[in-house]
């Protein structure tokens, strides 16, 4: 082990499960997988967090050009995760009782809406049900 990185010096970003497919025109599209529902899509350059939570290193991850969190119960909504991945030009989507938690601008959403992205991304909130 070498002196810096005993130290905690130069910290790499850690590795996660990924995913590969490709979309119809041949682009891929990365997803990877933090734990519960946490993770992450990427497409041409563009970097999509769902549900960022937990004790993960989003503070090196690439920032994000959105965060959707789907409910404020605490395993899917993180303001400290959520605040690491974002910047102030960030899209963060959610539902109204966690956007009001939030500072700042939100998209809220409720199941039918649809939200475009800089790039073309359509994000569609369909309804879900957690009775936990």
């Amino acid at each position: 082990m070498g002196l810096l990185s005993l130290f905690g010096c130069c910290k790499k970003t850690p590795h996660y499960p990924q995913d590969r497919v490709v979309a119809k025109d041949g682009s891929e599209i990365v997803f990877t997988f933090f734990a519960h529902a946490s993770f992450a899509i990427e497409h041409n350059g563009k970097h999509i967090y769902i549900d960022p939570v937990g004790d993960f290193a989003w503070d090196r991850l690439p920032k994000a050009d959105a965060v959707l969190v789907t409910h404020s119960h605490y395993d899917h909504f993180d303001r400290a995760a959520v605040e690491d991945v974002t910047t102030k030009k960030s899209a963060i989507i959610c539902d109204k009782t966690t956007a009001e938690s939030l500072d700042g601008d939100a998209i809220v959403m409720t199941p039918g809406m649809q939200a475009q992205l800089d790039g073309g991304i359509i994000i569609e909130a369909v309804a879900a049900y957690n009775t936990s």
